[in-house]
């Protein structure tokens, strides 16, 4: 399993990142190997993109807890 971290400073309100970060559909702005994200309801989503030269195509849950600016991402490969 790969794990990416990347540091930013925004200069903007804090509530105002969460949000778009935690829209699934913005997932391909700001994860390198994402090219399409879309959810498919009670916290299912479906992504797609290309990591080390791999195609994939998953599908796998991402759960947001707003309260706690929290998101969790889980996805299940095919093979």
């Amino acid at each position: 399993m790969s794990t990416y971290q990347h540091s930013l400073r925004i200069e903007a309100n804090p509530a105002q990142v969460f949000d778009y970060v935690s829209d699934v559909r913005n997932l391909p702005d700001y994860l390198p190997t994402v090219r399409h994200a879309e959810p498919q309801g009670n916290d299912r989503v479906e992504i797609e993109g290309n990591a080390s030269g791999h195609e994939y195509a998953n599908d796998g849950f991402f759960k947001i807890d707003k309260e706690q600016r929290r998101m969790e991402c889980l996805v299940f490969p095919h093979f």
